[in-house]
């Protein structure tokens, strides 16, 4: 059974989002969007110093992104995969 897969009808479904949604309250995010903001920050740095001819890498870019944000907010591990 995946969270997002999942009949919501399953009771396991139910108690596995009862205990996740109380990571992403009001007051959670809240503590999480300077983290998020700097991320994103960092990522746009990145693109900031691409020449305009070059190409840049969006699914790597936005993976790494992805990566560092949950990283960051679920585990306060800043790893920086952007600046890889």
């Amino acid at each position: 059974n995946g969270l997002f897969t999942a009949d919501q009808d399953d009771p396991e479904w139910a108690r596995a989002h009862r205990i996740l949604m109380l990571a992403f309250t009001p007051v959670a995010l809240k503590g999480m969007y300077e983290g998020m903001a700097d991320i994103a920050d960092q990522l746009m740095y990145k693109w900031s110093r691409v020449r305009n001819d070059a190409r840049v890498d969006l699914p790597s870019d936005f993976t790494r992104l992805t990566l560092d944000t949950i990283a960051l907010t679920s585990f306060r591990l800043p790893l920086q995969f952007l600046l890889f």
